[in-house]
């Protein structure tokens, strides 16, 4: 559907240590309606309302800080 946003994340085996790539899509995925997840390296997923999008970039912005902030 044109309306759909793909997203896909992939991080380097250091980043996956401290990020987790699934927990990165499933929050943007979710804050434009849609759904995702994957594993620590690799995770795909959509967004089902593309005039979201910026809140979806927020939203995988706050969960990588949050995941990396953590000791």
């Amino acid at each position: 559907s044109p309306d759909r946003v793909a997203i896909v994340c992939k991080l380097s085996k250091d980043l996956a240590g401290k990020a987790h790539a699934g927990e990165l899509v499933g929050a943007a995925a979710k804050a434009m309606n849609g759904g995702g997840g994957g594993n620590p390296h690799f995770a795909q997923g959509a967004g089902r309302d593309a005039t979201l999008i910026a809140q979806g970039l927020a939203a995988a912005e706050e969960a990588a800080t949050a995941q990396l902030r953590r000791p």
